[in-house]
């Protein structure tokens, strides 16, 4: 069932606490028109609530149904509505559901659009990187910060997940059920390979780097217009620009789960931003200065604290802390004057 325009923007608007009292009272009339349009709403609600991660386990219709009327009873009650108008003030603490209406919002629709009427496995890391065994045995390893959800029908009646942050895919060959993932405005689909893919947490921007076999990537939707890679190549969607393109990964793109790093004359603010990502680290640079300074070197697998002691005598600066906090102390690059 599709939902008006208007509706959609109405049910948002409501979500996001922006909702003024006559779009709750047209919002309310078009609910009163049939139990389609009720169940729907929940289901919009719950696609929202759960990309800001605060979805209860189990959410009874009837219950928050009554929840809704409740917390909206003035605009049922049709008498009194102009009356109570100039008295209905709802406070901002009850309104703000989300932290970033940009990130629910965005990752709503991909919920509704990817899971509706499907229970969902959430996959969520924090400060480290996770890997994890989806259900038909592909192997997804999750960034820092990142996040993955699938259906209840995943691995017998399709293969679908949806990806926020970075994470990297090795999926199980089976020919006769694609594996397709979102991330952003980008769709991937593929049958048996292995892929990076990357989506933003406040836009629609999107990333996919093909490691090996083979991917085709299309803006959500529009498969006719889908991008065959081949290895080593990688497809981005710009939203701000709507440009959806074949284009290079940058060399660190794998760096947080390879340990793998290379720099070719990259300023030490770059470098230390990699590290922090990869390590979940904090690096402090004792002066915005010496962030310019440039570092060509080449790092696999070494610890944190050894990377960090070897691009302090290369740049001729002093490396205090250890464990997951250290300084770079000294004086701004002479090639950088």
């Amino acid at each position: 069932m599709d939902v008006p325009e208007d509706i959609l923007e109405l049910i948002t608007s409501y979500l996001s606490g922006e909702l003024n009292e006559e779009g709750i009272r047209r919002l309310v009339n078009w609910l009163n028109e049939s139990a389609d349009n009720k169940k729907l709403f929940l289901e919009y609600k719950k696609a929202w609530e759960l990309q800001a991660s605060i979805m209860e386990p189990a959410i009874k219709p009837e219950e928050e149904w009554e929840n809704f009327r409740r917390k909206n009873l003035s605009a049922f009650m049709k008498n009194e509505v102009k009356e109570k108008r100039a008295n209905s003030r709802f406070g901002q603490s009850y309104w703000r559901i989300a932290a970033s209406l940009a990130l629910i919002f965005i990752s709503a629709l991909a919920a509704i659009y990817l899971f509706r009427n499907q229970e969902v496995e959430i996959l969520q890391t924090q400060a480290i990187k996770e890997i994890f065994t989806l259900p038909d045995g592909s192997i997804i390893t999750l960034a820092p910060n990142s996040k993955a959800i699938y259906d209840g029908s995943y691995g017998k009646k399709e293969r679908k997940i949806m990806v926020t942050g970075w994470a990297y895919i090795k999926v199980e060959k089976n020919e006769n059920l694609p594996f397709r993932a979102l991330a952003g405005n980008l769709e991937i689909l593929v049958s048996g390979t292995s892929f990076y893919i990357q989506s933003s947490t406040t836009s629609q921007d999107a990333l996919v780097v093909l490691e090996s076999g083979k991917v085709k990537a299309y803006r959500k939707g529009n498969p006719s217009d889908a991008i065959e890679l081949k290895p080593g190549q990688a497809a981005s969607y710009i939203s701000s620009k709507d440009i959806f393109t074949i284009t290079h990964p940058e060399p660190n793109y794998a760096a947080w789960n390879t340990l793998r790093f290379y720099f070719n004359n990259t300023s030490l603010e770059e470098v230390v931003t990699l590290i922090e990502r990869a390590y979940s680290i904090k690096v402090k640079l004792s002066s915005p200065d010496i962030g310019s300074c440039r570092l060509t070197a080449t790092f696999d697998n070494q610890s944190p604290e050894a990377i960090l002691q070897v691009i302090a005598s290369a740049l001729h600066l002093k490396l205090e802390g250890g464990n997951t906090e250290f300084v770079l102390k000294g004086m701004p690059c002479q090639s950088n004057k």
